[in-house]
């Protein structure tokens, strides 16, 4: 039962750096194995594992039913307070009301297929940031090596743009896309009205 928390510590937490080694939280800490010390005193910063009144974590120690109850729910709690929403090219038009500092998602197809690249986002930037981007690549059906498969397929892979508001204020977001050499080709892929309230 340890072992999986302990692993279901870390696999949630891996994409998190800590620096949190140098830290003592817990007075058996000295004692702890390289393999799940980062992951404990991560889970300790978000506030999911607290350890024992005398202040020590208890590594060896069993996990009861409602010790495991304990973790879960703080867990499904900072989840619920940290789930960043993804949006894709079906909610367009939709209405957003956020805080100051929370982030949203946008994931669209690469519109490659017939020629057609992303025009520059539009929003204002006193408004929003964009805190990542990433191009997934397509997917190659079946593991095949005949990497043009995916291509003539249609599938390009995907854009996925997270936002994170920087001010309050209002901005429109737009995501269109052209084709560059048709003047006129412009089409809107997802737009969003975006209201920042602190």
């Amino acid at each position: 039962m340890k072992k999986l928390i302990y692993f279901i510590a870390g696999a949630v937490f891996s994409l998190s750096a800590t620096a949190l080694a140098a830290t003592t939280i817990f007075t058996d800490q000295g004692n702890f194995a390289d393999w799940y010390q980062d992951a404990v005193l991560n889970m300790n910063k978000k506030g999911i594992i607290t350890g024992y009144e005398d202040g020590s974590f208890g590594a060896s120690n069993n996990v009861n039913r409602a010790e495991l109850a304990v973790m879960f729910d703080r867990f499904d709690t900072y989840l619920a307070n940290h789930y960043i929403p993804t949006y894709i090219k079906k909610d367009s038009g939709v209405n957003l009301k956020l805080k100051k500092g929370q982030e949203f998602s946008v994931r669209l197809s690469d519109p490659g297929d017939g020629g057609f690249n992303f025009d520059p986002l539009e929003f204002s930037k006193s408004v929003l940031n964009i805190s990542t981007y990433q191009n997934l690549g397509p997917i190659y059906w079946g593991g095949s090596s005949d990497y043009e498969g995916a291509y003539t397929a249609g599938d390009f892979g995907n854009k996925i743009w997270t936002f994170v508001t920087k001010n309050t204020g209002e901005t429109d977001l737009i995501i269109s896309i052209s084709r560059p050499w048709v003047e006129g080709s412009s089409q809107v892929e997802f737009e969003a009205h975006i209201v920042v309230e602190e």
